[in-house]
């Protein structure tokens, strides 16, 4: 019978105490008998009332130290159970002798284990002819005992233990946190001690890590610029840059629709690089995060006009349109040529719609007559600079009829005039001015016959 017995710190050369991975843990095994030396177990064959390593008298012959060198063999004996015969070294015979219990060993490995970081996992340990022998689970990073057979040793209230007819020691660990990854180790107090281990890796979903990244930057135009970006996660995650509108990016003098790494660097920030851009950060366990970062380019107004001349029958009105693109945001307003500001009223009025940067500016005049002919000029203006845009507006006598279709430049006049204008049929009506006096007199002659 194997007896019983308690686990303790022991020290070997190069170990750590109490329990070291492979060969770096040790166990000191103390015998339930009373008086006796520490007993040292192995497999074979031995008297049924002494263990290997021990002295015994044989048959009233001299004592013998029972070591494993020792042969041993079978034999029936007058229909008794199955008896042996002691062979030692002088050849001395007889006794009769019972079959030493099968150490123990493990039925599988302990398998590796991915958890993601807040969830349980747990790690299983299946041995075979446990005994009197004791299983402990030990951490090996940080050289910690977790349990002791049926005991929980750690103070980590996360962890605890169960088992299944003393075969399979299952280690639970709840609510499991990064700090839990490394190797863990299931052990039996053998000797010499017979364990196995396996890795736990703990995953973590990426997290941006807002104040190592960065915040909206404002630069001026022509100026380097230089996004960064930090996230933590396990597997270390990675980071790569998209904008927002999905535009392309204008990068190292291409358009890309993305950067990777940490850094977004824009040597000369230009007008292109205004918007919004994404820093995702994803490692593979969900869920992938994004950060947006908003980048302005100061640069004075730039300001253009859809077409430099406008022409309309007097009577009409018609809207004189403007874009700007500028920031900081620019102030707009109308002015003639000859520099009076135009104020809004009963004959003007003007219309702003703002797009990030840009900005849509319209300027409606009513019943347009003969001195309100002339140039107007659309101006833009901020902290860098100001400009303006010139449009021209004269009176298009060649067609006081126009066309149904319109341009939405031009909208209903005061009197009984058609309810738009388009120029580019006035234009077309110009080259037929005998088509167009046929069609009016024509004209003349149904109203005449109605």
């Amino acid at each position: 019978m194997v007896p019983s017995g308690s686990w303790s710190k022991g020290k070997r050369a190069n170990s750590i105490s109490p329990f070291l991975a492979f060969s770096h843990f040790s166990f000191s095994f103390f015998p339930s008998h009373p008086g006796s030396q520490s007993e040292h177990f192995h497999p074979g064959w031995a008297r049924k009332d002494f263990q290997i390593g021990t002295t015994a008298n044989i048959n009233g012959n001299r004592s013998h130290n029972w070591e494993p060198s020792h042969r041993l063999r079978r034999r029936h004996v007058r229909g008794s159970n199955t008896m042996s015969l002691y062979s030692n070294p002088i050849g001395e015979e007889n006794s009769m002798f019972e079959e030493i219990r099968e150490l123990p060993s493990f039925l599988n490995h302990v398998e590796n284990n991915t958890v993601r970081a807040g969830n349980s996992v747990k790690l299983t340990c299946q041995v075979k002819n446990l005994g009197n022998y004791k299983v402990a689970w030990v951490r090996v990073d940080t050289q910690t005992i977790l349990t002791i057979h049926h005991h929980i040793i750690t103070r980590n209230q996360r962890v605890s233990l169960s088992h299944h007819d003393h075969e399979i020691w299952r280690l639970h660990l709840e609510n499991v946190a990064e700090s839990d990854r490394g190797w863990y180790m299931c052990q039996i107090n053998t000797d010499p001690m017979r364990s196995q281990k396996g890795y736990l890796e703990v995953v973590v979903p990426p997290k941006i890590v807002d104040s190592r990244s960065s915040s909206d930057v404002v630069v001026r135009e022509n100026t380097a610029v230089n996004l960064t970006c930090e996230a933590t996660g396990s597997p270390r995650p990675k980071l790569r840059w998209r904008r927002v509108d999905a535009k392309m990016i204008r990068y190292q003098g291409g358009m890309v629709v993305s950067v990777e790494g940490n850094s977004l660097v824009i040597p000369n920030a230009a007008r292109a690089h205004i918007g919004k851009y994404y820093c995702i950060a994803s490692n593979g366990v969900p869920p992938t995060v994004t950060k947006t970062i908003g980048l302005k380019v100061q640069f004075a107004p730039m300001v253009w006009v859809q077409n430099q001349y406008e022409l309309v029958p007097i009577g009409y009105n018609i809207t004189l349109q403007c874009n700007t693109e500028s920031y900081p945001p620019a102030i707009h307003y109308w002015t003639f040529e000859n520099g009076s500001a135009i104020t809004s009223g009963s004959k003007f009025r003007s219309i702003e719609k703002s797009d990030d940067h840009i900005t849509h500016t319209k300027l409606h005049i009513n019943d347009v007559q003969q001195n309100d002919l002339g140039t107007y000029l659309c101006v833009a203006k901020n902290s860098l600079g100001q400009q303006d845009g010139a449009i021209k507006l004269k009176a298009d006598i060649t067609n006081q009829y126009p066309s149904q279709q319109s341009a939405n430049k031009y909208e209903e006049p005061p009197h009984h005039f058609p309810s738009s204008y388009d120029a580019s049929t006035a234009s077309g009506l110009i080259a037929f001015p005998k088509l167009l006096a046929l069609l009016s007199f024509s004209r003349l002659i149904d109203l005449a016959l109605i």
